[in-house]
């Protein structure tokens, strides 16, 4: 957790933040998508987290992949924006509780440049038929990615 978030969590303890956020559907040259299992919860879902203050959403997903991968990444596009509250409310382990704003990109794994943070216990890439349960906030995204269909998707 960065400054930013502790501080505003000691504001405001485990109550519900609209947080904007930011990820990357990488995928590898057979399609297949690119999953972390969070060591948090142990579930999977797509690299990414919180924008930091004074950084946009593309620099923040470069950073995040970076940051849970261990891999430096190409941005290819824009997968949508993902703001339902049904979907994009999250309850963290510890009880604090956000509802995202996410900017999703595609985007292809380009060198690696160091190992996964420890908020990263396995990093897989998946085809659509063998696809874990994914994170709830991460299915509409990855559903999305494996569609197939026109680009960007607003939901």
């Amino acid at each position: 957790m960065d400054a930013y978030l502790r501080w505003l969590r000691s504001k405001i303890g485990h109550e519900v933040i609209k947080a904007p956020g930011a990820g990357v559907v990488v995928r590898d040259d057979q399609g297949r998508v690119l999953l972390t299992r969070r060591s948090d919860d142990g579930t999977w879902g797509l690299l990414g987290g919180w924008l930091s203050p004074g950084e946009s959403a593309l620099e923040a997903a470069r950073r995040e992949v970076l940051e849970e991968s261990g891999w430096e990444v190409e941005v290819t596009g824009l997968l949508g924006v993902y703001s339902d509250p049904a979907e994009m409310r999250w309850t963290y382990p510890n009880g604090d509780q956000a509802e995202f704003v996410n900017v999703i990109f595609e985007g292809r794994l380009l060198r690696q440049v160091g190992e996964p943070d420890d908020e990263t216990l396995e990093l897989r890439f998946f085809s659509r038929e063998d696809l874990p349960e994914v994170r709830p906030n991460d299915r509409r995204p990855v559903a999305d990615a494996l569609s197939g269909a026109p680009r960007p998707f607003v939901r």
